[in-house]
């Protein structure tokens, strides 16, 4: 179970504005994140990468969000643009 979900995920441990589970959410995603070795963990690669300003293959490599979990939402505040917008996400 990987960190964030185990402390906000489907069953939370914590509301996520609770600073002591924020607390030790960090701890231990850092710990997990660099398994001890500034070099190695999560990430290492993409910092690797960065040291060596090679910020192309960063942009191809680097996913925060994971696309097949996410859903865009636009909303319309006035009705008055929804033809506009509906056009432009088309």
């Amino acid at each position: 179970m990987q960190t964030g979900e185990q402390f906000f995920g489907p069953h939370p441990l914590a509301a996520p504005d609770d600073l002591d589970a924020l607390h030790h959410y960090y701890q231990r995603r850092y710990a997990y994140q660099q398994g001890g070795d500034p070099e190695a963990g999560l990430g290492a690669h993409i910092q690797k990468l960065r040291r060596a300003r090679d910020f192309p293959q960063v942009d191809r490599e680097l996913q925060m969000i994971e696309d097949q979990r996410s859903v865009p939402v636009v909303v319309i505040r006035h009705e008055r643009d929804r033809e506009q917008i509906e056009q432009a996400v088309a």
